[in-house]
Order: structure tokens, then C-alpha cells, then sequence
């Protein structure tokens, strides 16, 4: 007990004094509050270690939400891009078998001619032969 604990409060008379009992009691109290603070001091350090931990888990996956965005625009660009490529080797493709279909009419069409031209030259030699002979 402090010196000034030990000054009556002015409401008691000075013939009174506090019983042993009621002194025992006030110290009890005071050693129970001190240990329910002591508590409550142990419970808010935790708290606020929880509370920083929650703040460090928030910034890693606020980090990784940020990376996943930019890797996510960037496979859209990149998709884009790959489906316009796609876009424009397909019109090729059609393009280039187009010419392949021209190219087989237009052999076609000079197989008979050469063909013509054969039979042509074939019936002329037959009838030079006809003639020599």
C-alpha cells in the first residue's frame, strides 16, 4: 500500500478504520482488476499481431491479384492478336487454295490442248507416212 493509500477518504470518520476484512477485500479487487488488465493488454497485443498479420496476408494477395491482372491483360492482347493472325492466315489459306483450284482448271485446260496438239501432230505425221509410202 502507497503512502497516500494509507489516508482515510474524507466520508469516514477518523475514530473509524477500515477492517482487516474490507483492506483484504480492496487488495483482492485490486490484484483482480490488475490481472483482468494484464489480460486484456495480453488479448489486445494479439489482436493487434492478428490485425498486422491480416494486413501483411491482404498486401501479398492484394500483390498477386495486381500480377494476375497484368498477366490477364496481357493474354487477352496476346489472344487478340494470335486470333487476328488466325483471322488472316485462314483468308490466306482460302486465298492460296483459290489459286490452287484455278491453277488445276487452267493445267486441265492445257492438257487438252497439249493432247490436242498431239493427236494433231499424230494425224499429220500418219498421213506424211501415208504419203512417203
Amino acid at each position: 500500500i502507497t503512502p497516500n493509500a494509507k489516508q482515510q477518504p474524507s466520508s469516514l470518520s477518523s475514530s473509524s478504520s477500515p477492517s482487516d476484512a474490507h483492506v483484504s477485500a480492496l487488495l483482492k479487487q485490486h490484484a483482480d482488476t490488475r490481472h483482468q488488465l494484464h489480460q486484456i493488454s495480453t488479448e489486445r497485443t494479439q489482436l493487434l499481431n492478428m490485425v498486422s498479420e491480416m494486413q501483411n496476408q491482404l498486401t501479398i494477395l492484394t500483390h498477386d491479384r495486381d500480377s494476375s491482372m497484368v498477366q490477364r491483360n496481357s493474354s487477352a492482347k496476346k489472344s487478340k492478336r494470335y486470333k487476328g493472325q488466325v483471322k488472316t492466315l485462314q483468308e490466306e489459306m482460302q486465298s492460296a487454295s483459290r489459286l490452287v483450284q484455278e491453277v488445276q482448271i487452267i493445267t486441265a485446260l492445257k492438257e487438252e490442248e497439249v493432247n490436242d496438239l498431239q493427236t494433231l501432230v499424230k494425224s499429220k505425221d500418219d498421213a506424211h507416212h501415208v504419203e512417203l509410202a
